[in-house]
């Protein structure tokens, strides 16, 4: 008779917990109106990124992976543990032959009408040591192409310099940016974004939106420099739990207290712990200083952080995160 209960507590309890583990598990996948969206390709570099569709927002379903240069440095986005490099753009210097060429470009494309064969002229002045400011002086006519070229052709130097050198660094990171994108600063985010496709850079209210849809208590979405709500951050995982987000652990650049450029790969960290994500939303947190708000996922939980982070370090290197991109669905 003692056996006979022991046995019934035991099936009980048994049943209780495969009941509790399953219906944990269930809580994963109760998430309507999620499905794969039209791919998305990115008519700058003709790159394919997936996207999925959640509740009435769209967003990309891998990394922003786009290159993106503002000036002379590659402050605005590097691939993981890229160093820094500055190339002052005044430094560089361009042959006449790279003018000649883009002259004529510009004539061919009709950019520029060449009046009485004055191309002619100019090549010959260019070849002979004459400077782009003689150029600019003596033929009005070309002037503004020539004043362009001063610009155009040490930034196109600089940018060439800048990727190759990024190029280096992602083959010996493991070709980083092919599966989890490039690292930004949020100017170089904003920077990035396409012109076509309705796409953003995610607010911290379309984030709140994406995490209220997934199941979040709205007593844990307002939450701050907290890991917040139950398994809604699985939901945004690669993995049998995901719902095909599929955030990966590409880690950032991180604000360093006391950072110095000399160090600079130091403040490179978490690659393979976690995902972190820009917001563009950015509050002052100080008369002199802004922060932004970010989102992050993590390998040791199943919930979704939500933090600031000072946007530079005190000698002027950014914070570096990934990008997702969102769109309403029409």
């Amino acid at each position: 008779m003692i056996m006979k209960k022991f046995i019934l507590i035991v099936s009980v309890i048994f049943v209780a917990l495969w009941a509790c583990n399953d219906e944990e598990k269930v809580s994963y996948y109760q998430v309507p109106n999620v499905s794969a969206a039209e791919d998305f390709v990115d008519a700058r570099d003709q790159k394919v990124y997936k996207c999925i569709t959640i509740g009435d927002q769209i967003w990309l379903a891998e990394n922003l992976a786009y290159r993106v240069t503002l000036g002379d440095n590659n402050l605005a986005c590097r691939t993981f543990e890229e160093d820094y490099l500055s190339i002052p753009i005044d430094s560089v210097k361009i042959p006449a032959e790279d003018y000649i060429a883009a002259m004529y470009q510009d004539i061919a494309n009709g950019v520029i009408e060449d009046v009485n064969g004055m191309s002619m002229y100019i090549e010959m002045m260019l070849s002979m040591g004459a400077s782009v400011d003689d150029i600019i002086l003596y033929y009005p006519d070309f002037a503004p192409a020539f004043e362009r070229y001063k610009k155009e052709l040490p930034e196109r130097v600089v940018l060439s310099q800048l990727i190759a050198q990024g190029q280096v660094t992602d083959r010996e990171n493991g070709h980083y940016s092919d599966s989890l994108g490039y690292l930004y600063s949020l100017e170089g985010a904003l920077a990035a974004l396409p012109a076509e496709g309705g796409w953003r850079l995610p607010t911290d209210e379309d984030w709140k939106k994406l995490e209220r849809y997934l199941g979040m208590a709205e007593s844990e979405v307002e939450r701050e420099n907290d890991w917040r709500g139950t398994t809604e951050g699985a939901l945004l995982k690669e993995g049998e739990h995901g719902i095909g987000f599929n955030a990966l652990f590409g880690g950032g650049k991180m604000y360093t207290a006391g950072y110095s450029k000399w160090y600079d790969n130091e403040s490179f960290s978490r690659k393979g712990q976690n995902a972190y994500f820009w917001t563009s939303t950015t509050r002052p947190e100080t008369d002199s200083t802004d922060v932004g708000v970010i989102r992050s996922m993590a390998v040791f939980t199943d919930q979704i952080l939500r933090t600031t982070t000072r946007l530079v370090n005190e000698d002027g290197h950014p914070t570096m995160f990934s990008v997702r991109l969102v769109k309403d669905k029409e």
